[in-house]
């Protein structure tokens, strides 16, 4: 299987409008582990049209994860020839007596960091790609929910894979011109099958 993994700094950066339009992209199902408190699933369906896999969990509330006791056993990755997994939250959310980002770095596939522009943004951004560093997973670089942060490239050395514009309404069409953008911008990354072995990126950090 052929995939990527989507985490974002923070809640509420965009992990959910980017997993869309790399699903559209790189027309691929989507699936989204632990839904909590939302409907992220059935708003990928809408704007890319891409299959999405039930998710594991579904919360009631949105809440970390490790409030409701999950079973980690049950989070089993779906069949499906390529495929973009949205992570909730961060990497760092507590997930049991661990981290989800622990249970996703297993899976052997490399990531896409969403970040926006808020007070503490940079900090947040380059401490997700600090333990992504120290875990050896290969992260293949950033989208930014507004405009790109020349800094947060410069020091980390990944590039910037596509950025949102600010959007009124976001419609099918939007999200297919998204799409044929980011393709470009993707090709020289490929994905990574569960068989390589993923090597990290150049950061400073």
């Amino acid at each position: 299987m052929n995939g990527l993994i989507v985490t974002g700094i923070s809640t509420d950066v965009g992990k959910t409008v980017v997993s869309a339009i790399l699903a559209k992209a790189l027309k691929a199902d989507y699936w989204k582990p632990i839904e909590a408190g939302g409907c992220d699933s059935k708003t990928v369906e809408a704007l890319s049209g891409a299959f999405c896999h039930p998710s594991a969990y579904v919360l009631k509330h949105p809440r970390s994860p490790h409030y409701s006791m999950l079973d980690p056993k049950r989070i089993i990755l779906p069949k499906a020839e390529r495929l973009v997994i949205e992570g909730c939250g961060g990497v760092m959310v507590p997930y049991g007596e661990d981290l989800l980002g622990t249970l996703f770095a297993k899976w052997n596939m490399p990531w896409v960091v969403v970040s926006n522009n808020y007070l503490g943004s940079i900090n947040h951004t380059l401490l997700t790609l600090h333990w992504l560093k120290t875990h050896r997973q290969r992260v293949l670089g950033l989208i930014f929910n507004g405009e790109p942060n020349d800094f947060i490239l410069s020091y980390s050395s990944l590039p910037c894979l596509g950025h949102l514009l600010p959007e009124k309404k976001l419609t099918k069409r939007k999200i297919a011109c998204y799409a044929q953008q980011w393709k470009e911008t993707l090709k020289p990354f490929g994905t990574l099958s569960p068989k390589e072995k993923p090597t990290p990126a150049p950061y400073l950090l």
